[in-house]
């Protein structure tokens, strides 16, 4: 069963936050994880102007494909599509502004 860990030595575990594959919206396309890796190719380098974030985003993550089988199939989807994100260290992800956050760090490589 996914999250049940048998350790061999006798210690067994129940993994509350296993990899899931569909569970806890896990697979649902979100636009703002969208904006955010585009925001990443912008920091690295790898786009050397501001990408069109939100037209390629929605040419891209599709909620309201995922939304319309979601419904077939009697499942729940977040309400929104764009979120900010709060990540381990700390900084926050705000995709309503992409280009601030990727000329935020002292480590990048845009001219």
């Amino acid at each position: 069963m996914l999250g049940d860990y048998d350790y061999g030595d006798g210690r067994k575990e129940k993994d509350k936050l296993y990899m899931p594959f569909f569970d806890r919206h896990t697979t649902f396309p979100l636009k703002s994880h969208g904006v955010w890796w585009l925001s990443q190719f912008r920091r690295w380098g790898m786009v050397k102007e501001a990408p069109d974030y939100k037209g390629i985003v929605d040419r891209v993550h599709r909620a309201d494909v995922y939304r319309e089988v979601a419904k077939e199939m009697g499942l729940e989807t977040p309400r929104e599509d764009m979120k900010k994100e709060t990540f381990w260290d700390g900084v926050v992800f705000d995709p309503a502004d992409p280009e601030k956050y990727a000329k935020s760090f002292p480590i990048h490589s845009m001219a």
